[in-house]
């Protein structure tokens, strides 16, 4: 069966274009600059699927129960992405699309003076 692209940004930009987001991952600080990424949703061969609870756990290859992991995972966040670096560590992305605009107008178009 064959199904459109993807409609979310995040589905869309992390098949199409993934080094966006690892550059960005990278220059935040989250990632160091020689860590890799296998992602393993949301993927167009998976019909760009995301994944919570103990579905989240287990593409992330996270223990399912037993651990701190497992009572974290219930009634969890859909995940926008998931991910293991390649030093083995899980990677769970939230995204936000709308981020706050500034309380005033004038701090946006006219920031403070320098105070010395």
């Amino acid at each position: 069966m064959r199904i459109g692209f993807a409609s979310a940004g995040s589905q869309r930009w992390l098949n199409r274009k993934p080094e966006l987001l690892l550059g960005a991952l990278r220059r935040s600080g989250a990632l160091e600059q020689r860590t890799s990424m296998t992602w393993y949703s949301p993927l167009e061969k998976d019909c760009f699927r995301e994944y919570r609870d103990i579905s989240a756990l287990t593409k992330a290859a996270l223990p399912t129960s037993g651990s701190p992991w497992f009572r974290f995972a219930r009634r969890g966040p859909v995940w926008d992405a998931i991910g293991i670096t390649s030093d083995g560590a899980p990677l769970f992305i939230e995204a936000k699309a709308h981020i706050p605009k500034p309380r005033h107008r004038r701090q946006k178009h006219h920031p403070s003076p320098e105070v010395d």
